[in-house]
């Protein structure tokens, strides 16, 4: 492992962006007057809480509770397949972000056994392991794409939802059309998900959010309510 963590990093220096800062462009001030119009309290605005935030912690809890370090832990200690792909289901129907064939994909790949353990195992070190986000992206997301949905919004979606400090959901609509409003290369997004271009993606998110200071934004919650609106301004 140690070796594959040294090849990502040699394969990320390629790029020649990870000790790139990116810059937002002019858009970035328009786009904050737009969103306070519409929240005048920003990311601590009462609608904004109502329509934005609370739903995605509401299943935000949910997945902790079904999913958390704790939870995995034991269904893995346990070998529960069964409650494994329950749980798993439990969380994708909670939302609609994942659509219906990715969800569809998804469960199928996890009741051919031994499929769910694999995924959360691969879940369990993804969140909690030791090596670099792309060896440990790239381990989940390989099981993901043997089970044919490797898509950006089903490899993002569980790391979201159980970590938003770090980890941010991407949708390729939303992420490209964010991309158009800075000089930050990484952000050309492929159909299927990629852990080095992942790495690169936190790395704007980041930045932006170290943008956004203004408004405090919590997490990547708040961060990929606002790239949404931006995207949602610009169409």
């Amino acid at each position: 492992m140690a070796d594959a963590d040294h090849l990502s990093d040699y394969m990320l220096a390629q790029f020649d962006l990870p000790n790139q800062t990116p810059t937002i462009r002019r858009h970035l001030p328009t786009s904050i007057a737009m969103f306070l119009s519409k929240f005048p309290d920003g990311f601590y605005d009462e609608q904004y809480l109502k329509q934005e935030r609370n739903p995605i912690l509401k299943v935000q809890h949910l997945a902790q509770t079904l999913l958390g370090k704790e939870a995995i832990t034991t269904l893995l200690d346990e070998k529960n397949h069964q409650e494994i792909v329950k749980r798993v289901s439990q969380v994708v129907d909670a939302t609609d972000m994942l659509s219906p064939n990715e969800k569809r994909f998804l469960i199928r790949g996890l009741s051919i056994e031994p499929g769910s353990f694999v995924f959360a195992q691969g879940l369990h070190n993804l969140l909690y392991g030791e090596y670099s986000l792309p060896t440990r992206f790239g381990s989940f997301l390989w099981f993901l794409l043997s089970i044919r949905t490797g898509k950006w919004t089903t490899a993002t979606y569980f790391p979201f939802l159980l970590q938003p400090e770090k980890y941010l959901f991407v949708d390729t609509f939303s992420t490209l059309c964010t991309g158009n409003f800075s000089d930050f290369r990484g952000l050309v997004v492929y159909p299927n998900a990629n852990p080095l271009l992942y790495k690169l993606i936190l790395n704007f998110a980041e930045h932006l959010k170290a943008e956004l200071k203004e408004l405090q934004p919590r997490d990547m919650i708040d961060v990929r309510a606002f790239m949404r609106y931006m995207c949602w301004r610009a169409t």
